[in-house]
């Protein structure tokens, strides 16, 4: 499944690459490696780092689904995402969320093994957990 966010990512970096460049370079490493287009973006900004990106050389480096998905996203006439930067959240916000669930699913495995054996574990994916909510949070205002 490839979000709007993504494709909002996409149609920003072949209609508009600077502004979208600049935004991916706020995306940190586990942001993208669950997204059905992280390989895309990856390739995106290495291609800035060593200087050679542009739209056509990012769609010839791409395999053949990717660059089906990016030139039709690419085509139409408005962003998916009316602000680049908002894609960047939200594809932020995904990987906080994941973790979440993650840490909830530990906690819960760990709550059934017995709470009173794993306790001081626990409090550590409960001060995460916590930690995460609150970068949500923040993202989502």
């Amino acid at each position: 499944q490839v979000t709007r966010a993504e494709k909002g990512l996409i149609w920003w970096l072949v209609n508009r690459p600077a502004a979208a460049l600049a935004a991916l370079e706020e995306l940190e490493p586990n942001d993208t490696g669950e997204l059905a287009t992280g390989s895309g973006l990856d390739l995106a900004l290495k291609l800035k780092e060593n200087s050679g990106f542009t739209p056509s050389v990012f769609i010839e480096r791409l395999d053949r689904a990717e660059s089906d998905l990016v030139t039709e996203v690419a085509g139409e006439s408005e962003p998916p995402v009316n602000e680049v930067g908002d894609c960047v959240r939200v594809i932020r916000k995904l990987r906080y969320e994941r973790e979440r669930a993650d840490l909830q699913r530990e906690i819960d495995r760990l709550q059934q093994q017995g709470a009173s054996e794993h306790g001081d574990q626990i409090d550590e994916l409960w001060v995460k957990k916590q930690d995460l909510l609150k970068r949500i949070e923040r993202l989502t205002y």
